[in-house]
């Protein structure tokens, strides 16, 4: 059984801090991919799995998940977060991925910035593009996402 530990901080509430742990079989909140629209391959392996689903903070819904049925030792991972707004996608937030060892206290990939994808046809907006390193291996990692929100305005 293959486990992905996930550690989320928003950047505005540094004292906040969610952690929880997955695994297989993936989630049933699953978006499918027919085409690439920005870049990457959507084959039904790199499909967006969301681990946890609309976390509430200050009016956000914070998705975070990954492309990918699974991170597998050796390979590269790519996190992704949705966030929306009163039902909108929020284009202007910032979001960071940092990949840990199990104990979330060692880093393996330092922070890297991710990009904002658009809603296409295939897939619901998104930040990703962001790979993460798999050591070989590996029997846990922890991925750190890192989410700066738009001022309130």
């Amino acid at each position: 059984m293959r486990l992905l530990k996930l550690e989320f901080a928003l950047s505005a509430t540094a004292a906040l801090l969610f952690f929880g742990c997955t695994h297989a079989p993936p989630p049933a909140e699953i978006a499918h991919h027919e085409e690439a629209a920005h870049g990457h391959s959507h084959d039904e392996d790199h499909s967006l799995f969301w681990q946890r689903k609309d976390v509430e903070h200050d009016g956000y819904l914070i998705s975070l998940g990954h492309h990918g049925a699974h991170f597998d030792a050796g390979d590269a991972g790519e996190p992704a977060v949705m966030i929306e707004k009163d039902g909108q996608p929020a284009a202007d937030a910032k979001v960071y991925v940092t990949l840990l060892d199990d104990a979330g206290a060692s880093v393996i990939t330092a922070e890297q910035p991710t990009i904002y994808e658009p809603a296409t046809a295939a897939e619901p907006a998104h930040y990703a593009q962001a790979e993460v390193q798999v050591p070989e291996g590996a029997k846990m990692v922890t991925v750190r996402y890192r989410v700066e929100l738009p001022d309130a305005g």
